[in-house]
């Protein structure tokens, strides 16, 4: 017979390793898992959306979220990304391609975590915007 400490102790240990969950920030395990995304535009009172179901695509889009972690900025969101597995919304991600101001924002683990903005995810995401929006 297992002694009941033993049982006690290991079921605690694993409680904790389980509830650690992903504390650094990393949208690795969305982006990998994610089938599909879609990048909203917020252009004067509308919305522009426009989606995205390839593979490598999606994972060069999560490839720019992955920049140094900063404090959050406090200026307006210029759209969302949503990255969906077996068409359910995993995680939004908020962006501001704002020259003074861009970077990328989302919540996990109950905390907000904000990432700096390469000038590569700046021009990919104003170049989406143009297709989405008809500008070009």
């Amino acid at each position: 017979m297992m002694n009941w400490k033993i049982i006690a102790t290991c079921c605690l240990l694993a409680a904790i390793l389980f509830s650690c969950g992903n504390k650094d920030g990393s949208l690795k395990e969305y982006i990998k898992n994610a089938d599909s995304a879609s990048i909203a535009f917020y252009v004067g009172d509308s919305t522009t959306q426009i989606v995205i179901k390839d593979k490598s695509a999606i994972e060069k889009l999560g490839s720019y979220i992955d920049g140094k972690r900063i404090e959050p900025l406090k200026c307006s969101d210029s759209g969302s990304i949503w990255f969906y597995e077996g068409g359910k919304k995993k995680m939004q991600v908020d962006f501001s391609i704002n020259p003074e101001c861009s970077f990328f924002s989302y919540m996990m683990n109950d905390k907000i975590f904000a990432k700096v903005m390469s000038e590569d995810a700046t021009l990919y995401l104003n170049s989406v915007k143009d297709i989405a929006t008809g500008i070009l």
